[in-house]
């Protein structure tokens, strides 16, 4: 098996990933015309979850992650396109309400903790560089990292509340 070929394992791995992400993130609407939409939000998602999980830990990160594991994500989870670019990934992050993701992935993290039974979560905040919109001060995008020894990978969401929670 070649290495941008999923093994059966990680197959299985990912699709516990991607229903969780689904199960926890369905009201979450997608901002997108739904006739330009080239890459699904839940795949989006997923994509950002496995970047962070792999040490990214901002935007352009994320971009570059997609691109240098193209052949296993598209294979991986079935896309038509190429992998998403920086450009889709920040204009659908800018777009989402903070909101919203902050419900879900506190969600995510409560139905986690009963799979960790107590042990650790960690959780930190960052305002990443060049994302404020001039004429709103304070209003760069925010990630969120929530890390576990167990189990559960870290997820980045854009935050709009300036403060960790």
């Amino acid at each position: 098996m070649d290495k941008g070929t999923p093994s059966k394992a990680e197959r299985e791995q990912a699709q516990i990933l991607q229903n969780s992400i689904v199960e926890h993130f369905s009201i979450v609407e997608d901002p997108r015309k739904t006739g330009s939409v080239h890459h699904k939000l839940f795949d989006i998602l997923f994509i950002t979850v496995c970047a962070i999980t792999c040490g990214a830990n901002n935007l352009k990160a994320v971009a570059e992650y997609a691109k240098s594991k193209k052949q296993w994500l598209c294979d991986l989870l079935n896309l038509e396109r190429d992998v998403p670019s920086y450009n889709t990934l920040w204009l659908l992050l800018m777009f989402l309400k903070p909101e919203a993701l902050q419900g879900c992935f506190l969600s995510w993290m409560k139905d986690m903790s009963k799979v960790l039974k107590g042990k650790v979560i960690a959780i930190n905040g960052k305002a990443q560089r060049e994302t404020v919109d001039p004429e709103k001060p304070n209003s760069f995008v925010h990630i969120v990292s929530a890390w576990s020894s167990h189990i559960l990978p870290p997820i980045d969401l854009d935050t709009d509340l300036g403060y960790n929670t």
